[in-house]
């Protein structure tokens, strides 16, 4: 994979990961938290060494509309969401 690939992979599966704590609700919680940048970037790298950016893809546009309570099993964030999900609303 050229650079360009790289990049691209990288800003789809970041692109994922924002749109699946959209979806759950979490992602205000993620930017009130303490040291937020870092955990985020966390999560950013995990999302974009998982191998499941199609299933994730298909899942996010299939509950869409459905208010899903937690993320599929195979969320490389998954932990971290349902931590994020324990929090008290964010502002």
């Amino acid at each position: 994979m050229g650079i360009f690939g790289f990049l691209a992979s990288g800003a789809s599966s970041g692109g994922l990961m924002h749109r699946m704590m959209q979806a759950l609700g979490v992602d205000r919680q993620l930017k009130h938290l303490p040291g937020h940048g870092a955990v985020e970037t966390r999560a950013t790298e995990r999302c974009s060494h998982c191998e499941h950016e199609t299933e994730c893809a298909g899942w996010l546009a299939a509950n869409e509309n459905a208010n899903p309570d937690e993320p599929p099993e195979f969320c490389a964030n998954r932990d971290l969401i349902a931590r994020l999900s324990k929090l008290p609303p964010a502002p």
